[in-house]
């Protein structure tokens, strides 16, 4: 028993239909992204891309639970190194400010 005389579950909390589901949209969101920008990626879209990443994460951060928010933060950044930042196709970066 707690101080406050209740009785609280030290178990670990299982992910809820509405957490998988909010996580699921936002992996397929980032897939879509993904899929765009490598298929329309030119010069005048290049600011555009890691700012839809943003955004994805962003609304997913507003709207659901911390660990969702992590893994579609974690999702996003693996995209845009593999698929957009120098040497593309590689999880390394060329360039150090990158």
């Amino acid at each position: 028993m707690a101080r406050d005389g209740l009785v609280h579950n030290c178990l670990p909390r299982t992910p809820t239909v509405r957490e998988l589901r909010a996580a699921v949209f936002s992996v397929i969101a980032l897939a879509a992204v993904t899929l765009v920008y490598t298929r329309w990626y030119t010069s005048r879209t290049r600011p555009l891309s890691p700012l839809t990443f943003l955004f994805i994460v962003l609304i997913t951060a507003a709207t659901s639970r911390l660990l969702v928010a992590v893994i579609t933060s974690i999702a996003s950044m693996l995209c845009f190194n593999f698929f957009f930042l120098p040497p593309v196709g590689t999880w390394s970066i060329a360039d150090p400010q990158n």
